[in-house]
């Protein structure tokens, strides 16, 4: 399943979207009926649209909409807060520092995270559901899988300074992710990475160099700080809990 993972990216390197659904189409083996129809039926269409080289976005944006309203119905724990307010306000305050926050942008950032709400959640599916389950929770496997979700990017840019940035983000997130994930579940995963994605549009700034290894920073000393607090008052893990509630998707 890890193969097959990794050659999305280099298999469709021309068509990411197609790619990013993949993930999602290796978590829903393991799911019921109606799940993997879903994500076979969404996989083949959005590959037919990229294939005939047409607008995907209305498309993306009506299975984003099923999965939302699915999703809300089904959710049983609410988003994880603080790991939100951390992340709008230090990703933001970064992104102010650089630039100026553009209200006009707002909406098409709006729509941009809508729009791709499917295939975030597909990649976060797999990540925390899959990988997460074989890597194991903590410091070190969040953020060996962090580098192996930024490696898994290259091959639509290759290139070491898109390399690098995807890394530098793909394991700040993770860290980020995994230190609430055993209380928070996908939902909160799914709007962090939504959230993480789109709030760069918002601005008209750019990330330098530093800024990106300052993200980084940041999310590890939050991610050692919640670890450090949820210590303290012990939960019952993720995966046993689900055990007796099937939640999040």
């Amino acid at each position: 399943m890890i193969v097959l993972y990794f050659l999305a990216p280099i298999l469709f390197y021309k068509m990411q979207n197609a790619a990013l659904l993949v993930p999602g189409l290796l978590w829903s083996r393991e799911k019921p009926r109606r799940i993997k129809i879903a994500a076979l039926a969404f996989f083949l269409i959005t590959l037919a649209l990229s294939l005939l080289e047409i607008n995907g976005a209305p498309a993306a944006l009506s299975a984003s909409l099923l999965l939302l309203a699915y999703g809300l119905y089904y959710m049983k724990r609410p988003f994880y807060l603080p790991a939100i307010l951390f992340l709008l306000l230090f990703q933001g305050g970064l992104l102010a520092f650089r630039g100026t926050f553009d209200p006009a942008a707002l909406a098409p950032a709006l729509s941009y995270a809508f729009t791709n709400l499917i295939f975030v959640a597909s990649e976060e599916a797999f990540l925390r559901e899959v990988l997460r389950k074989k890597l194991g929770s903590g410091f070190f496997p969040a953020l060996f899988l962090g580098l192996l979700w930024g490696l898994w990017h290259m091959p639509f840019h290759p290139s070491a300074d898109y390399t690098a940035v995807q890394i530098l983000h793909a394991t700040a997130l993770s860290l980020l992710i995994d230190s609430v994930y055993d209380v928070s579940g996908l939902p909160t995963a799914i709007f962090l990475h939504s959230v993480h994605n789109a709030l760069p549009l918002t601005f008209r700034a750019a990330f330098s160099p530093a800024d990106h290894l300052l993200f980084f920073c940041g999310c590890c000393a939050f991610s050692f700080f919640v670890t450090k607090v949820t210590a303290a008052k012990p939960e019952r893990s993720y995966y046993r809990r689900k055990e007796k509630d099937e939640e999040d998707t």
